[in-house]
């Protein structure tokens, strides 16, 4: 399990944690400050990290996306292989249930 982060200056820009699990780099987290999305630093973070684990041996990667997320992993040339609906009704009902 690694973390790892990406600065603009001082501050962290974007972040995430991730291991290898039977060969696949799996990302379990990632998030950008709302400043900083759009400037590129999730793109060259999580660009960087699996370029690197993709030469130590691991044979592909995995996540989970949010709707807001996916641009950026489309992009990364991840594809879209199921989509789940994580909530059937609002969240303030499921207190209630």
């Amino acid at each position: 399990m690694g973390a790892w982060g990406a600065f603009d200056g001082v501050r962290l820009a974007s972040c995430f944690t991730g291991i290898v699990e039977d060969g696949l780099f799996v990302v379990w987290s990632m998030a950008t400050r709302r400043q900083c999305q759009g400037l590129g630093y999730g793109h060259r973070l999580l660009h960087t990290v699996l370029s690197q684990e993709l030469d130590r041996g691991a044979e592909g990667s995995l996540l989970q996306s949010s709707v807001v997320g996916q641009k950026l992993y489309l992009g990364l040339g991840y594809v879209v292989a199921e989509y789940w609906q994580l909530w059937s009704r609002p969240r303030w009902v499921m207190a209630n249930a």
